[in-house]
């Protein structure tokens, strides 16, 4: 279903099955809604994550917010978007998952609480099996960490199915505004801006504490490796990340 087919009311669909939490309604009463309707007006052919999902975080309170990692765009194959960056639909770690992304992020979460080298996602798995390392299946884990304030979200809300960083550019302008609005709101998050497309946006961060590292995809060795960032190690008494 394309967006320009669903006779939803323009600058609604992303809107219509979330349920909005008031602290976004200042923000969402203004341009936004215009920058919503042109997306909509403009994305043409199969895309993901569903209209459904896209802006889900939209249901959170802003104020209870404590740390945004910024992402890129949605992983583009057919059911692995959920409208978290980098969240994946999987209910197991034993299960196989072709996400570099995640796979790094759950082994930096280890090191960060084993307080060891960055060992391999088969070592990690026999730790989370044995109770060695006890972590939340991935079908919990997102929601574990938004309950706390921390919320996943990518720059870039859909893609084209198949086509990574294809609506990047529709989505830049309203990107932008949301993202002056969050630091202008809640000048305490801690942003972890992983990758180029990340820190680009940190001028309109207004100051606020910031991790940068390279995207999770390239976990890297030298200072600026995924691996080595201490975003998760230094933020253990905000968020539980396990």
């Amino acid at each position: 279903m394309f967006l320009k087919e669903t006779g939803v009311a323009p600058g609604d669909l992303f809107l219509k099955d979330i349920d909005v939490h008031g602290s976004w309604t200042k923000f969402l009463n203004g341009e936004a809604k215009k920058l919503l309707s042109d997306i909509e007006a403009r994305i043409d052919g199969p895309y993901t994550p569903g209209p459904d999902a896209a802006l889900r975080f939209f249901c959170v309170d802003l104020s209870g917010v404590k740390i945004i990692a910024l992402g890129q765009d949605p992983y583009p194959q057919p059911g692995a978007a959920t409208g978290r960056a980098f969240e994946v639909s999987l209910t197991g770690w034993d299960q196989k998952f072709r996400q570099s992304s995640l796979r790094n992020i759950l082994r930096s979460i280890h090191a960060s609480y084993r307080l060891c080298e960055p060992k391999t996602l088969n070592e990690i798995r026999d730790e989370i099996e044995s109770g060695v390392f006890k972590l939340p299946p991935p079908d919990r884990i997102f929601d574990h960490w938004q309950e706390q304030g921390a919320l996943f979200i990518n720059t870039a809300f859909t893609c084209a199915v198949n086509s990574p960083g294809s609506h990047g550019a529709l989505w830049k302008p309203f990107t932008e505004s949301l993202i002056k609005y969050i630091a202008a709101e809640n000048e305490n998050i801690i942003w972890f801006l992983w990758g180029g497309a990340a820190q680009r946006y940190e001028p309109l961060l207004n100051g606020a504490r910031t991790y940068k590292c390279n995207h999770p995809m390239l976990p890297g060795s030298g200072e600026k490796g995924f691996l080595n960032c201490a975003c998760f190690r230094d933020t253990r008494d905000i968020v539980d990340w396990i």
